[in-house]
């Protein structure tokens, strides 16, 4: 009778097939071994999720540190710089006090070219008077050479001291960074601006100077200088390569708008 029973369970629930060595537990189940890789794989699901919200943690924190950094960079560079520019109206301002240049006296030329051998740098010091001549120059060649220049007509309509624009004399090809003084409505010449030409080869070894003496930062990165127009004053790597060319589109929209919030 036992055996009859067992004879009729056999038929009625036959063993489950295996195929290639695997084992089922019943017709249309799932394989043992693929049950342990779901246990295992949801048990790992937390860790995972765990290791990914720490690793952008980080990210996120190393991220605000970075454009900090690039913050308090950006500012003492730009102090550098700003140096240069008071640099600048302190030799316009010295050349101010000589009653040659307030007086256009026959002795204005020699007295700017005085200055000039002591402030390196430098191309040229000149006085572009009220009429839009340059009546005065540390070179003297420069009245006929460059009277119709941009940089003098920019140095006409100058109404306090400030940087130039990019520009290009018959003695600088390469280019000069023009800053503009002029003077008060009291001077005996009857007006005029006193123009400070720097020369962008000396403003290329002042940022290759900031980047040797900056954090390690500074030193993995390529400084470069532009006007207001966007125009590229000097670089510290391939400085010739780029001077005079217009910053890319992106950049010079940020500069800008830097300038216009200032």
């Amino acid at each position: 009778m036992r055996e009859a029973s067992t004879a009729h369970d056999q038929a009625a629930f036959p063993p489950a097939p295996t195929t290639g060595g695997g084992w089922r537990l019943r017709p249309g189940g799932m394989r043992l071994s693929t049950r342990l890789i779901l246990i295992i794989a949801t048990s790992l699901l937390p860790i995972l999720a765990m290791q990914v919200a720490i690793a952008w943690s980080q990210w996120a924190e190393r991220k605000a540190q970075l454009a900090d950094l690039t913050i308090q960079q950006a500012q003492l560079l730009a102090g550098n710089l700003d140096g240069i520019a008071q640099g600048a109206r302190i030799l316009l301002g010295t050349a101010t006090e000589s009653q040659e240049v307030r007086r256009l006296e026959p002795g204005c030329d020699r007295q700017l070219a005085r200055l000039r051998r002591h402030a390196p740098g430098y191309a040229f010091i000149a006085l572009v008077d009220a009429a839009g001549q340059i009546a005065c120059a540390s070179d003297p060649s420069l009245a006929a050479q460059d009277a119709g220049a941009g940089w003098v007509a920019a140095a006409r309509a100058a109404t306090e001291f400030g940087a130039g624009r990019f520009a290009r004399t018959a003695g600088s090809p390469d280019g000069v960074l023009p800053f503009y003084l002029p003077f008060t409505a009291d001077a005996p010449a009857g007006g005029g601006t006193l123009v400070a030409a720097l020369e962008l080869g000396w403003l290329e070894q002042a940022l290759q100077r900031m980047k040797r003496d900056g954090s390690p930062f500074v030193a993995s990165s390529v400084l470069t200088l532009a006007d207001a127009d966007g125009i590229i004053l000097a670089r510290d790597q391939r400085h010739a390569d780029f001077v005079g060319r217009p910053f890319p589109p992106p950049p010079c929209r940020c500069c800008r708008a830097r300038s216009r919030a200032t």
